[in-house]
């Protein structure tokens, strides 16, 4: 993984305030192995022992069930990837990417400690800002376009239907008390991350972005905002 830039944008909300939102451009190569590294990260429990004896006996079978799903997804890495392990890619790769570049937390991937139910279960990442504010992940992948619109639609829906509130009672075991306040204050960050089919067209795409009406919404909704755009090079 490499991150190949970043910019940041000011984005005034009235004379007094205004919002921060990073524009962050990522390649990956060498597929087959990243997706080892990734399958290293996806086995380390260690989020687990740090928990209490109740979010130990909440989360460890559920974990491991999923664990060994990712695993064997992971596993398969042909080209063209599929849907499933594009967006595990997209979403693993945009935590680290927060991780390495801003100092972010990253939290387990959603799927590990939430039941996955019919329909959208809500946000696909989450991480923790160094000021200790909350940022919801939404990732999507297409091997034909840029599905940045996907994304800011998909966060805006999770919004006002209010979706990071159903994460609460297990953000509260694992993200720490105070992400919590900050959350319940009304302080929280969102992330939209998509697949790139090329690193030349995301200035372009950042254009198209901020016109957005959705995109807006999520300002006004966020203390910051993190858009990452992930270029998969192929051999």
């Amino acid at each position: 993984m490499k991150i190949v830039g970043h910019q940041i944008n000011k984005h005034l909300i009235n004379l007094f305030d205004y919002k921060n939102v990073h524009f962050i451009c990522v390649e990956i190569n060498n597929i087959p192995n990243y997706a080892k590294e990734l399958i290293e990260s996806i086995k380390n429990t260690s989020w687990i022992d740090k928990l209490d004896v109740i979010g130990k006996l909440s989360y460890t079978e559920t974990s491991f069930e999923t664990i060994d799903k990712l695993v064997a997804i992971f596993s398969v890495s042909e080209d063209p990837i599929s849907t499933d392990f594009g967006e595990y890619l997209i979403s693993m790769t945009a935590g680290s990417s927060l991780e390495k570049l801003l100092s972010h937390e990253v939290l387990p991937l959603s799927e590990l400690w939430k039941e996955k139910k019919s329909g959208n279960a809500g946000f696909d990442f989450h991480t923790i800002t160094p000021r200790k504010l909350i940022s919801f992940g939404e990732a999507k992948y297409s091997s034909v376009r840029n599905p940045y619109k996907a994304a800011i639609e998909q966060i805006v829906s999770f919004i006002n239907h209010e979706k990071g509130n159903r994460d609460l009672p297990h953000l509260q075991i694992i993200a720490g008390k105070e992400s919590i306040d900050n959350f319940l204050k009304g302080d929280k960050c969102y992330c939209a991350a998509f697949s790139l089919q090329n690193t030349q067209t995301f200035d372009g795409i950042i254009k198209k972005i901020t016109s957005l009406t959705e995109f807006g919404d999520i300002i006004h909704a966020g203390n910051e905002i993190f858009v990452i755009g992930i270029k998969i090079c192929h051999p």
